[in-house]
């Protein structure tokens, strides 16, 4: 009798209860990669991919010829019996890969939801407390405790009564349904001041992605006010990857991208390429909370699964190898958070139009200006560090931390340095018509008439701005910063005599400086500028101790592969190096720099420190 899929379907009402849902009324026969053949001959994409376990496709060969060796050796002795190596390897990888810098220790189980009832087994242990608090639209598993952390009656729990107690629902933030970051915060604030104290919750559950009824990402400043409120009250937090993990997202872990770590991370779907496996990874002093015999399974990290897994991750490294040896082999956007015309936009066309020679795909630029660079950033941030989404920025970058109240970044976290590109002085210009020709003039008139003088800025909080005020430290006089979007309505404004003066990067300026349009009273920087070699320094004109570095550099977000990042660095030093940018930038005024990745780094972290203590001195107050 031929099977048909009409007839297995007969035979499955027959037997198998029908709580077991089936969404196609297919049955498989064999799958190769993503292609699925029924017990008809049809042939069917597998878009689902086993929902989520199948990253690596159907019956890939690596993981089939490991599979098929550890058949041959061991299949089961369940390890809290006699243990065996490959279990010991699968943690040490997953140890490795799970985001957080501290000492990490690995569970393994059997299913996805095994690993969260465990997850909250170990956080319940490790703090001496009860309470869960999981998120509305959640889903967590099928098991009672896991049903009760999912955020969905119907149809995963309906009928069977109520749930285990304990659990509390916080509003996920998700901006399609109006719930914003703010809602979600209030919403455990609320939970805190109705239904349980801090004190009473163990720990705070969310998937970094949701994937029930649609794809929500959680935001990454989200993720940072979760792991702050956790912090301030010694909940943990537990990052449910059991859909997200095994390179699902473009990383192996979904937190990889957010900033911050959890403290517990769940796992299981594609980690095994189709074999049933699932683990918690977390802090050692809270994965060790639980008592010998307190975790583990019969099955739990079975022998043949684990030969699985570690074909998974070596397919990992080597397909993440070959993409990046393979780069670029696309468009590289470069976000400017500046508007067109700026220097840091003249800059970094320069050095784009070279670079898209030598790599051979298009480098584009794409403006980002407004809040003194700070949405340009935030869109470098959040975007996936692959290399395709860089950014060209100024010093601006080290100041905002210090005067901005909030920021939907961590400057010094998100981000890896590339390179600085160039040291390019600022020029203190002002108009004729103001007839103060010299700097001692300008300092005069200003302590003259307190208050009265005003200057532009490119923004609130920008690297223009802190110029000025540290010119104003320094001169001991009281101007009032007028903030702009960028230097070439800072620059319109000083030429109409409507602003007073600027301390504004030399290339908008150099052709009206020439042209008697602009006074040049002094250059920033420590030394004197080679577009300008006869203008003097603010501390060769009498105020010392005024100097300030304004630099333009490349930056990616965080955790962009290494390779990519000195491949980047590379190309921008041989950019800088042709003729043709070396011409441009000496018109511009601007000196060539470079650093290592590492020491670029490094010194955005001291800057940070140093401008920090300068908006101090000036008494700023931080925006939102």
């Amino acid at each position: 009798m031929s099977k048909t899929n009409a007839s297995l379907m007969k035979r499955r009402e027959a037997a198998v209860p029908r709580g077991v849902g089936q969404i196609h009324p297919i049955f498989a026969e064999s799958a190769k990669n993503a292609t699925v053949t029924d017990v008809e001959g049809r042939e069917f994409i597998d878009f689902a991919g086993g929902i989520a376990v199948l990253n690596t496709g159907h019956v890939h060969p690596k993981i089939i010829a490991a599979v098929t060796e550890q058949l041959n050796k061991l299949t089961h002795t369940c390890f809290q019996v006699l243990a065996y190596e490959p279990y010991v390897e699968v943690c040490e990888k997953i140890n490795a890969k799970v985001p957080g810098d501290f000492a990490k220790k690995t569970l393994l189980v059997t299913t996805g939801s095994e690993a969260v009832e465990n997850s909250i087994k170990i956080a319940r242990a490790a703090t001496g407390r009860a309470g869960v608090i999981a998120f509305t639209g959640a889903y967590h598993g099928r098991t009672m405790m896991t049903l009760g952390l999912t955020g969905k009656v119907v149809p995963y729990s309906a009928g069977m009564g109520l749930m285990p107690g304990g659990i509390f629902r916080a509003l996920y933030p998700n901006e399609l349904h109006g719930v914003s970051i703010d809602d979600s915060i209030a919403s455990i604030e609320r939970i805190f001041k109705n239904d349980a104290e801090p004190r009473d919750i163990a720990a705070i559950i969310i998937e970094p992605v949701q994937g029930e009824g649609g794809f929500y990402v959680a935001p990454k400043e989200f993720m940072k006010r979760l792991r702050a409120l956790c912090d301030q009250h010694g909940i943990l937090l537990i990052a449910d990857e059991v859909q997200t993990g095994a390179g699902r997202t473009g990383t192996f872990f979904a937190m990889e991208q957010m900033g911050v770590a959890a403290d517990l991370t769940t796992f299981a779907k594609s980690i095994a390429g189709g074999f049933p496996l699932a683990g918690v990874c977390g802090k050692a002093e809270y994965m060790d909370a639980i008592a010998p015999g307190g975790l583990g399974g019969t099955y739990a990290g079975s022998p043949i699964a684990c030969a699985a897994a570690l074909a998974v991750t070596t397919l990992a490294l080597s397909l993440s190898a070959a993409a990046q040896s393979a780069y670029p082999n696309k468009a590289i956007r470069v976000i400017v958070p500046f508007g067109a015309g700026s220097t840091t936009d003249i800059i970094a066309r320069a050095i784009t139009d070279k670079m898209s020679q030598s790599l051979g795909q298009p480098v584009i630029v794409d403006n980002r200006g407004g809040a003194s660079g700070t949405i340009g950033q935030a869109a470098v941030a959040s975007a996936a560090p692959d290399g395709y989404t860089i950014m060209i920025h100024s010093s601006s970058h080290t100041v905002s931390p210090s005067t901005f109240a909030k920021l939907p970044f961590d400057t010094a976290r998100d981000f890896s340095g590339i390179t600085p590109i160039s040291s390019t002085p600022n020029v203190l210009v002002i108009a004729p018509s103001k007839n103060l020709k010299t700097l001692p003039q300008l300092v005069a008139h200003a302590k003259a008439n307190p208050g009265k003088m005003n200057f532009a800025s490119a923004g609130q909080g920008s690297a223009t701005h802190l110029n000025a005020e540290k010119f104003k430290l320094a001169a001991q006089i009281d101007a009032v910063n007028i903030p702009f979007k960028g230097s070439a309505d800072a620059v319109t404004e000083v030429l109409a005599g409507r602003v007073d003066y600027y301390f504004s990067p030399i290339a908008p300026v150099i052709g009206q400086i020439k042209d008697g349009q602009l006074l040049a009273l002094a250059v920033g920087s420590p030394r004197r500028a080679s577009a300008l070699p006869d203008v003097p320094t603010t501390a060769e004109a009498g105020v010392p101790g005024s100097e300030f570095n304004f630099w333009i550099g490349m930056m990616a977000p965080a955790k962009t592969p290494r390779d990519v990042v000195n491949r980047l660095h590379d190309e921008v030093v041989k950019a800088l190096a042709t003729p043709e940018v070396k011409e441009r930038f000496l018109k511009l005024g601007a000196d060539a720099w470079t650093l290592k990745p590492e020491a670029f780094d490094a010194y955005i972290r001291d800057e940070i420190k140093s401008n920090a203590a300068v908006v101090k001195a000036a008494g700023l107050l931080a925006t939102n």
